[in-house]
């Protein structure tokens, strides 16, 4: 097979391994080792870890593919989703297991793991399908982390829908999560409905990024130390 229809095969792939190239050129591991190397000589081809390549300099096409199961979540999500205005230079990866973390390109590829693996779905982008956290479940990884800033989420509740909020609070079982969920959905008008049954001792600090001072909200059983959101 010749560079210029290997290439045009390689490009129909998110990302592949050397297995994979084996298997489209019909060559022994030993040639394909050669061969990788005079493509990421030539630049033809990117590598994205060891073993894992790809012609596509958009790390969101691939990213979700370097390790099974994972979905692109937090940051990444939200602009995904259009919920931030924001233009991360991190995509930022769920895993269930922990993953070291990537340098592409110039783009940051961090793997965050997350026991609540679940809530994400198949999306098409730049005509390949990849793995996103939806809108709520982008929220719930928000306020779960403290990877994105306590505002950031707090404007992420307008854009999504209160009851499957609710709902997948409540899926996690994690109190400190459902009270700062409670209490966003409250700031901003919307009914929380039974999320107040979870409501237990001790407090939690709304803003993680925050140090833990702040007036004492006894209703959800909050440290407010953000001032931004004290009502």
């Amino acid at each position: 097979m010749k560079d210029i229809e290997l290439l045009k095969e390689l490009r129909t792939y998110p990302m592949f391994t050397v297995n994979d190239l084996a298997k489209i050129s019909g060559k022994e591991p030993g040639y394909v080792a050669v061969l990788i190397k005079r493509l990421l000589d030539r630049k033809l081809v990117h590598r994205i870890e060891r073993g894992k390549y790809t012609l596509h300099e958009d790390p969101l096409v691939f990213s979700s593919h370097i390790k099974y199961p994972s979905y692109i979540s937090l940051w990444s999500a939200l602009r995904f989703h259009n919920m931030t205005t924001q233009l991360p230079n991190t995509v930022f990866v769920c895993t269930p297991a922990s993953k070291n973390n990537i340098k592409f390109l110039g783009t940051d590829i961090i793997f965050v793991k997350n026991h609540h693996f679940w809530g994400y779905e198949k999306y098409t982008h730049d005509g390949f399908e990849i793995f996103v956290s939806d809108r709520e479940k982008t929220l719930i990884d928000c306020i779960l982390t403290g990877e994105v800033p306590l505002h950031e989420a707090a404007e992420a509740v307008k854009e999504v829908e209160s009851e499957k909020i609710i709902e997948y609070a409540k899926k996690t079982k994690n109190t400190s999560l459902i009270k700062r969920t409670g209490y966003l959905l409250e700031v901003n008008g919307e009914k929380h409905k039974d999320l107040l049954k979870w409501v237990k001792y001790p407090y939690t600090v709304l803003d993680k990024q925050l140090k833990k001072e702040g007036i004492r909200n006894h209703k959800w059983k909050l440290i407010i130390n953000n001032k931004e959101y004290k009502y």
